[in-house]
């Protein structure tokens, strides 16, 4: 079933509908408030925003990136956009100071079908019921969580929570602006939830499931496994639910929107944004993409171990393994499409990102759809290509004023390199049999 099915539902309502219904008709309890909370510590209102500075960091004079009250105050629109955020990503916070049901900086994953806001919201609305008003917490009498509270589970309140929950008791001051936010310890203590738009995993099979985090700098597709495809075994790695829906639902070409805050326990390192297609694969697709995956870890590896000798700085080093997966990342999306019916999903990848990879597409290009055998060939060709141009352009550069020893070093790591990238070696052999193909055994030289 298509989400355009769902009628006039699909289609956006027009400005002048939107604007009566944001007028306020009577008066209600505000969004994501808890009354309570008034008479409590009083804070700037730039506290609901996840990467101000800290009670403590402010107090020692440490706010030197983001300064405390870089707002003094806030339009009501802002502020209610402000507080859904902290409610829905709130990190660690002090004694009481509860986390978001999915913790601190949850990873979010959400559709995108390319129609504008209004359809990508309905494209992220699980099925379910109509719930009632009340069913918001901020409409009813919100649970807290001192001592002796139990917390609260998925059956204890209404599914229309995860997307509203309330962690943190908060009261904005103010009229027409917020000048000011009130905040008590002790908001709802969620316990077992799963989130619609988060990937989760856990350890082992029976135990709990735990959300993903968002990796600090980009969202490279050597995390792509279990978040961006489905793995073929799910009973320790999960997409997020709004993924799959959307699959079970619609062949249609979507791309998805990654991000949530990178957070060093209570301290933000920084914002993740990133939008990858989003790939009708099946599970033994899913498999073999993953074992594309490994294949690119493998080379990362043995590239990092032939660079030591060359860049010692470990800074330098891992700047260069960086290089690797991103002038790869067009490649990996050019052979994923080849893995599905939807052809069009790959060939935004050969017009490339703007990477030094972007012209180096044509084996992959070449392949069939379907054609697994030589996707893998042409995938462990290109990778080898990319380490071997990374580490031969520092060779050059370093083997002139090398001492004769560090020049023996040198070739002898190329050598090592080149042997791995031509499929030689136990563990390029594995590489290559986890991708169907066959292992290469070295030719026994011939006495003259």
């Amino acid at each position: 079933m298509a989400y355009r099915s769902f009628g006039r539902f699909w289609q956006a309502s027009s400005p002048a509908t939107i604007r009566r219904l944001r007028r306020p008709h009577h008066p209600f309890p505000g969004i994501a408030q808890d009354p309570s909370a008034q008479g409590g510590s009083k804070n700037p209102p730039d506290m609901l925003f996840i990467d101000s500075a800290g009670g403590s960091t402010a107090k020692y004079n440490a706010d030197l990136m983001v300064r405390r009250g870089r707002y003094p105050s806030l339009d009501l629109e802002v502020a209610a956009m402000a507080l859904y955020t902290m409610q829905a990503f709130a990190p660690s916070g002090g004694a009481g100071n509860r986390t978001s049901m999915r913790g601190g900086g949850p990873l979010v994953t959400l559709v995108d079908p390319g129609e504008g806001l209004w359809s990508m919201t309905w494209a992220n609305v699980p099925n379910g019921s109509p719930a009632a008003s009340e069913d918001l917490p901020w409409m009813r009498q919100p649970r807290t969580s001192e001592s002796g509270k139990p917390p609260v589970y998925p059956e204890d309140a209404a599914p229309v929570e995860q997307f509203f929950g309330m962690p943190r008791r908060l009261w904005l001051e103010g009229g027409d602006n917020v000048t000011g936010v009130e905040q008590r310890p002790w908001g709802t203590n969620y316990a077992m939830w799963i989130h619609s738009t988060t990937p989760y995993y856990r350890q082992k099979r029976d135990a709990e499931w735990l959300p993903r985090h968002p990796p600090s700098g980009r969202m490279a597709y050597r995390n792509w496994a279990g978040i961006v495809f489905e793995v073929e075994d799910t009973s320790l790695r999960q997409r997020a639910e709004v993924l799959r829906l959307w699959q079970s639902r619609s062949d249609d070409v979507a791309e998805i929107i990654v991000g949530g805050w990178s957070m060093d326990n209570m301290s933000p390192r920084d914002f993740l944004w990133s939008v990858v297609p989003l790939f009708p694969l099946d599970k033994g697709a899913g498999a073999f993409a993953e074992e594309m995956v490994r294949a690119a870890t493998e080379m990362a590896a043995q590239l990092a171990g032939a660079m030591g000798v060359l860049l010692p700085n470990g800074t330098e080093k891992e700047s260069r393994i960086d290089a690797f997966w991103r002038t790869t990342e067009n490649d990996f999306t050019l052979a994923l499409g080849k893995l599905t019916s939807a052809r069009s999903l790959g060939e935004g990848a050969e017009k490339g990102n703007g990477s030094e990879s972007a012209g180096a597409h044509r084996e992959i290009s070449a392949v069939a759809p379907g054609d697994r055998r030589a996707l893998a060939e042409a995938w462990l060709s290109r990778l080898g290509q990319e380490a071997l141009d990374i580490f031969e352009r520092e060779a050059l550069v370093a083997l002139p004023q090398a001492r004769p020893d560090k020049q023996g070093e040198i070739v002898t790591a190329h050598e090592r390199l080149r042997g791995f990238v031509h499929g030689y070696g136990r563990k390029a052999g594995a590489v290559r049999e986890a991708l169907g193909l066959q292992k290469k055994k070295r030719k026994k030289r011939t006495a003259a």
